[in-house]
């Protein structure tokens, strides 16, 4: 794992009184998380209730309007250091369609800085089920088939913190369970982990703690030992 980018104890993600406009909306309203090594959030709302913008201020893909974020007590978006012990997932693969998957990630690689290219290629492919020795261009392959790849290119590094949006989107059943593994797998090596999904029943069997996100504000705040029946009983109340 890289090393923290502060050598005192902060927490792996301090999201503290975020806000977040578009023009005159405003799309995060004054949020504060805090996740530490070790530790699973599960971030949950409707559709354009703020989750996906709250995801890239985490990680230092927009600035906020007011409040403070810091990955190891960094900015992301000022301290390179900072960046590099971030693994993200968004929307879009941050995949080269004309190259491989093994050169996709060992292109990634070199630029996290990874010493072992190939190696830790093969390996974080390996985990989703992806033949490194692949010479198919990532642009000929199916939707699911490059999920797998941008999963394994955001843990090239073996980054402390993860951030994932809507990481089960595409999967079929055994890459979703292998997935969830893979989820449990970090957060036992020490890494912090914010999942953004829909897909609760895969994810609930996880020891997380949950958040709902309405309208740009964290509404409720709950953990996985909830049943999930429960669970969406109050969810479900949120939204009456």
């Amino acid at each position: 794992m890289p090393p923290s980018p502060s050598s005192s104890h902060q927490p792996l993600l301090a999201i503290d009184d975020v806000s977040r406009r578009f023009g005159r909306r405003t799309v995060v309203n004054r949020v504060t998380l805090s996740v530490e090594a070790g530790e699973i959030h599960l971030v949950v709302g409707p559709n354009g209730s703020g989750k996906s913008t709250l995801a890239r201020l985490g990680v230092g893909l927009l600035r906020p309007h007011a409040g403070i974020v810091r990955v190891g007590g960094q900015d992301p978006r000022t301290v390179p250091a900072a960046r590099g012990v971030l693994g993200y997932l968004g929307h879009e693969s941050q995949l080269y369609d004309d190259l491989t998957p093994a050169e996709n990630l060992e292109f990634a690689a070199q630029l996290l800085g990874v010493a072992d290219r190939g190696g830790a290629a093969a390996a974080a492919l390996g985990r989703f089920g992806v033949d490194p020795a692949s010479r198919v261009p990532v642009r000929r392959l199916s939707r699911g088939y490059v999920q797998r790849i941008a999963l394994a290119r955001s843990l090239v590094h073996r980054p402390a913190l993860l951030v994932w949006d809507e990481p089960l989107t595409g999967l079929d059943a055994p890459t979703v369970e292998a997935t969830v593994g893979v989820i449990e797998a970090e957060r036992a090596r020490g890494a912090a982990v914010v999942l953004i999904s829909h897909d609760l029943p895969e994810l609930w069997r996880l020891a997380a703690q949950v958040h709902v996100v309405r309208d740009g504000e964290i509404r409720l705040s709950a953990d996985t030992g909830m049943a999930l029946d429960q669970f969406r009983t109050s969810y479900a109340g949120l939204l009456a």
